[in-house]
């Protein structure tokens, strides 16, 4: 299975498919916090391009992290480019800004 976006900047090349075995997890938040899409996207961004920063901003006890691979072994955090969930047109914060100004104003 091949699928690409209409710019060619996003490239899948399925190699195979596998059944799973019915096992699920479940990720449970102690505390968690509602964000607007814009700033969910800005979340997205940082993650992949500076792993650091956003893992210390999401938590802010944390001194330094070590990251370990599959076998064990330490790796380097690599910037990676983002994907959103949303696409939003260049101008959206501002225009966002626009709205809460006009909402005080009334």
């Amino acid at each position: 299975m091949y699928a690409k976006d209409n710019d060619g900047k996003f490239i899948f090349d399925c190699v195979g498919v596998e059944k799973g075995d019915g096992h699920t997890f479940t990720y449970i938040y102690k505390k968690a916090t509602v964000v607007s899409p814009e700033r969910a996207e800005e979340l997205l961004i940082l993650e992949a391009e500076d792993n650091d920063s956003y893992y210390k901003l999401i938590m802010p006890g944390l001194k330094s992290m070590q990251r370990y691979d599959k076998n064990g072994r330490p790796y380097k955090w690599k910037p990676k480019t983002a994907v959103p969930y949303e696409v939003f047109p260049e101008n959206h914060k501002q225009k966002h800004q626009q709205k809460k100004i006009l909402k005080k104003k009334r």
